[in-house]
C-alpha cells in the first residue's frame, strides 16, 4: 500500500505511528541554532557546540540529551544547572512555531483518507508534545499522543512507547507502521514489534539508517518527487 504516493506500507497496515523531532518537525535545524547560546553562560565562555554532536543525540529527551553533550565538552555543570539549560530549551520549542517536514502533511492527510489510525510517540513529555503540534497545527491529525512521561513507561530505545502507543489504538503493534529518524528510535520499533520505517531528516543519516539492520524501508526524506 502506497500513502500519498510517497510512503510504502504493508497492505495489512492499520496505523502510522510518528516519532515528532526530526519526523514531524525540523527540531534539529532549530537545537543545532540555539545549543551554543543556551550552553555558554554555564560555561562561563563561548562555547561551540558541533552539529554532528547535536545530531548524535538529537534522539534523546532532553536531560540525555544535554548530559551527554556537556560530558562530551567536558564541562562539569551542577545538576542544577543541567536542570535550567533543560527548562530554558524547552521554553525556546514551545515557543517557536515549529517547521513541518515537506511531505508529512501530505502522509497524514492521505492516511486518514484511507482509515488508518495516526499516533505520536516521541522522547518528550505529552503535553510538551500537544502543544508543538498543535502550534503548527498537526495536532488534529492525531489519534493518540505518548510521551516519554507516562508512569512506568520505559523510554526509547526500550520497546514501551511503541507498545504503549499501540495499545492506545486499540490495536496488537504488528498492525503498526513506525516512522523514525534515528538509530534509537528504530530499535525501540523494531522490539516493540512494529514494521519500521527510516526517514534521514533528523538524528541519523540514511546510511546510518540503512546499515543498522533495524528499518525495513529508509527513505532520504517525505518530499515525493517532482
Amino acid at each position: 500500500m502506497t500513502v500519498a504516493g510517497r510512503l510504502e506500507i504493508p497492505a495489512d497496515t492499520r496505523a502510522l505511528l510518528f516519532d515528532m523531532d526530526g519526523v514531524l518537525i525540523d527540531s534539529l535545524a532549530q537545537d543545532i541554532q540555539i545549543a551554543a547560546d543556551l550552553l555558554s553562560p554555564y560555561a562561563g565562555r563561548p562555547v561551540e557546540v558541533p552539529r554532528e554532536l547535536i545530531q548524535r543525540w538529537f534522539a534523546l529527551a532532553l536531560d540525555d540529551f544535554w548530559a551527554k553533550i556537556t560530558a562530551e565538552l567536558g564541562l562539569a555543570l551542577k545538576p542544577t544547572e543541567l536542570a535550567e539549560i533543560v527548562q530554558r530549551h524547552t521554553e525556546v520549542r514551545l515557543h517557536a512555531v515549529p517547521i513541518v517536514h515537506d511531505g508529512v502533511r501530505e502522509i497524514i492527510d492521505a492516511a486518514r483518507q484511507i482509515g488508518l489510525s495516526l499516533a505520536v510517540v516521541s522522547n518528550n513529555p505529552a503535553a510538551d508534545i500537544e502543544r508543538m503540534l498543535a502550534a503548527c497545527a498537526l495536532l488534529a491529525g492525531f489519534d493518540a499522543v505518548v510521551g516519554n512521561d507516562q508512569p512506568g513507561l520505559a523510554r526509547k530505545p526500550a520497546p514501551d512507547p511503541y507498545l504503549a502507543a499501540a495499545a492506545r489504538l486499540g490495536l496488537p503493534p504488528g498492525d503498526c507502521a513506525a516512522i523514525e529518524d534515528s538509530v534509537l528510535g528504530l530499535e525501540s520499533a523494531r522490539r516493540a514489534g512494529c514494521f519500521t520505517i527510516g526517514v534521514a531528516t533528523g538524528a541519523s543519516s540514511y546510511d546510518d539508517l540503512v546499515h543498522s539492520g533495524l528499518a525495513d524501508v529508509c527513505y532520504r526524506d517525505f518530499r515525493g518527487e517532482g
